[in-house]
């Protein structure tokens, strides 16, 4: 066997986003939401709260208030969603979350920093950035490309 001491530095794959931060789009249900609320999900700091499982985290925050009392019909929901419940504290979903939901949509995480809320703790904190969907397609096309080149370089070691 040969050893080596090739190794991957973590900014290889992909474009990682500041510390703290979290890349976002304007979810479906974007403009239910106050002009206040839609400026506070960009620029509070949210803190993540026990209330966490493999379905979803709920953070805490300021309250994120519709414009007006509406209610919706079940929609279908991906991991990165970010619902809005009626008291206002938004859940972001996570891979094993239900396939449906019935609270507005305010977000969807890009998928490269979805990961970011698996290793959240109880009380750490996150913001969140706008992106475009473009934005996150790109992100998500540069981790790709950034893998498959991890991948060429270990199946070149094996060889």
């Amino acid at each position: 066997q040969r050893a080596t001491a090739w190794s991957v530095r973590p900014d290889t794959i992909g474009r990682p986003a500041k510390v703290g931060v979290v890349r976002a789009m304007r979810g479906p249900e974007w403009e239910w939401f106050t002009e206040p609320a839609q400026q506070a999900f960009f620029q509070a700091t949210w803190v993540a709260t026990k209330d966490a499982d493999r379905m979803g985290v709920r953070l805490k925050g300021p309250d994120l208030a519709l414009a007006q009392p509406r209610e919706m019909i079940s929609s279908a929901v991906n991991a990165g969603i970010v619902q809005v419940p009626p008291a206002g504290q938004p859940i972001v979903l996570l891979p094993s979350r239900q396939s449906v939901g019935g609270y507005p949509r305010l977000a969807a995480v890009a998928a490269v920093d979805l990961r970011h809320f698996t290793q959240l703790r109880p009380g750490d904190t996150i913001r969140f950035e706008e992106i475009s969907v473009a934005g996150a397609q790109d992100l998500l096309l540069t981790q790709a490309r950034d893998l498959t080149r991890v991948r060429l370089g270990l199946s070149r070691l094996l060889a």
